[in-house]
């Protein structure tokens, strides 16, 4: 059974960041690439995934249930930043890539990096599996 869901989320209609909802602890923690630009619609992000886990019609109910007042919200992680207005989509792969494989975003590249990284990606998405490291 499942743990964690961890779900890319677009916000605004032109950013991407990433959502781990924690079901067991009734955790959702945002990554979010451009943390000081959105941060205003994390609340929103927020009460979104709080209401696909808790939803009467979910099939989350019967996992975990946020409607004991414990639920938390994790807002403002220390991730990587990016640098520029275009890399979102990126950065929140990255992070979805590095919670699946360890549980923490542990991963760090520049700039130099960013075309191979798209690359990977896209032959991991090909070929349906994920090759060891980022």
């Amino acid at each position: 059974s499942a743990n964690v869901i961890v779900m890319p989320v677009n916000v605004a209609g032109s950013h991407w960041i990433a959502a781990a909802i924690k079901l067991e602890l009734g955790t959702v923690t945002l990554y979010d690439s451009l943390y000081a630009s959105f941060k205003s619609y994390h609340e929103d992000v927020f009460w979104v995934c709080f209401m696909l886990v808790s939803s009467k019609s979910s099939m989350w109910r019967y996992v975990i249930d946020f409607s004991g007042g414990d639920s938390d919200f994790h807002n403002g992680v220390q991730v990587p930043q990016q640098e520029n207005d275009f890399d979102c989509g990126l950065f929140a792969l990255s992070y979805i890539r590095s919670l699946a494989q360890g549980g923490e975003v542990k991963f760090a590249f520049d700039k130099s990096q960013f075309d191979s990284v798209r690359r990977r990606m896209v032959w991991e998405l090909a070929k349906n599996t994920l090759l060891e490291g980022l």
